[in-house]
C-alpha cells in the first residue's frame, strides 16, 4: 500500500499530545513536523484510496490534489475527509495560531513536506505572529426579494400611490403591475446595496483586516448581495458580533438577511505558499 502525507495546517510547536488527535482516515494520529518556531500538522494517508475521479490542482508544491468530488462513492469518500480535515484545523486553532491549508495537499513523504517547511519557515512564522489573538469571521448578506418589496410598498409613499391609482381594466392593470414590479426590484437593489455599504463601514471600524469574498451571486435561497471575511482581534470580537447582530435584526424586515459565522481559521488572509521563495 502506497502511503503519503496529508497536510492540515501550520501552527506553533508543542500543540499536540501524543495520540490525542486523529486524521482524515480515523486511525492515523495527527503528527507534527517542527522546525524552529513552526510546526506542520499532518497525518499519513493511503494514496491507493484516493479516487481517480477527483484530481485537482494542489495549493502547495509537490502535493496531490484530492478535488471536490464527483458522485456516489467518491462523493461520500470526499465529504467524510473534508469534514474531518476542517475539524482537525479547528481543534488546532483552539491551541495555537494557525495557517490553514485547504483540503487536498498530499505529499509523497516526509522529505517533501520538510523541504516546504524549510523553504517557507520564515514566511509561515511571520503569518502566525500576525495572527496572534486574532480570528476570522464571515458575514453573508442575502436578499429576500418578496419581503424587501413588501417593505418598500408599505413604507414608500410614491409606490403606495401608484398602487392606489391602478386601473380597473385587467389589461391596463397588468402592464402597470409589471412596471411597478420592475421599479420595485430596482429600488430594492439600490436601497439594500446602500445599506450594505453603511454596515460594512461600521463593521470595519472594529476589525484588523477585511477581504471581499463575493460581491454578488444568485443562490437558491436568494441573491447574495455581500460575502466578506473579517479578521478581528479577540477583544473586539464581541463588539463586532454585536454590531452584525444589531444590523441583522434591523434589516430583516426590509429583506436583507445577514448571517455571521465564526470564529473560523483565517483562510482568506493566508499568504500563498506557491511560487518562488520570497
Amino acid at each position: 500500500m502506497s502511503r503519503g502525507i496529508h497536510l492540515y495546517c501550520f501552527a506553533r510547536p508543542g500543540v499536540l499530545d501524543q495520540g490525542d488527535l486523529f486524521g482524515i482516515e480515523g486511525n492515523d494520529p495527527v503528527l507534527a513536523l517542527e522546525k524552529e518556531n513552526v510546526a506542520a500538522l499532518y497525518s499519513q494517508v493511503s494514496l491507493d484510496e484516493v479516487p481517480a475521479a477527483t484530481p485537482s490542482p494542489c495549493p502547495l508544491p509537490e502535493g496531490r490534489g484530492l478535488g471536490e468530488g464527483g458522485a456516489s462513492p467518491e462523493t461520500a469518500w470526499l465529504i467524510r475527509r473534508v469534514c474531518r480535515h476542517a475539524q482537525v484545523i479547528e481543534e488546532i486553532m483552539k491551541r495555537s495560531e494557525v495557517l490553514p491549508v485547504r483540503f487536498g495537499a498530499v505529499f509523497s513523504g516526509p522529505d517533501a513536506l520538510e523541504n516546504l517547511l524549510s523553504s517557507r519557515q520564515r514566511e509561515i512564522a511571520g503569518f502566525l505572529d500576525c495572527m496572534l489573538a486574532k480570528e476570522e469571521w464571515e458575514v453573508k448578506g442575502t436578499l429576500d426579494s418578496p419581503r424587501a418589496e413588501a417593505w418598500l410598498l408599505a413604507t414608500d409613499p410614491v409606490f403606495a400611490h401608484r398602487v392606489s391609482i391602478m386601473s380597473g381594466s385587467l389589461g391596463t392593470r397588468y402592464f402597470q403591475e409589471r412596471r411597478l414590479k420592475g421599479d420595485l426590484q430596482q429600488q430594492v437593489q439600490i436601497h439594500l446595496r446602500a445599506t450594505m455599504e453603511e454596515c460594512l463601514q461600521d463593521w470595519r471600524a472594529t476589525v484588523a483586516e477585511f477581504r471581499l469574498i463575493q460581491a454578488r451571486a444568485a443562490r437558491n435561497d436568494g441573491e447574495v448581495l455581500f460575502h466578506g471575511a473579517f479578521l478581528v482581534k479577540h477583544e473586539q470580537a464581541p463588539e463586532f458580533c454585536r454590531k452584525v447582530m444589531a444590523a441583522a435584526e434591523r434589516e430583516a424586515a426590509r429583506g436583507l438577511v445577514l448571517v455571521n459565522t465564526g470564529p473560523l481559521p483565517p483562510f482568506h488572509f493566508c499568504p500563498s505558499l506557491e511560487g518562488p521563495v520570497p
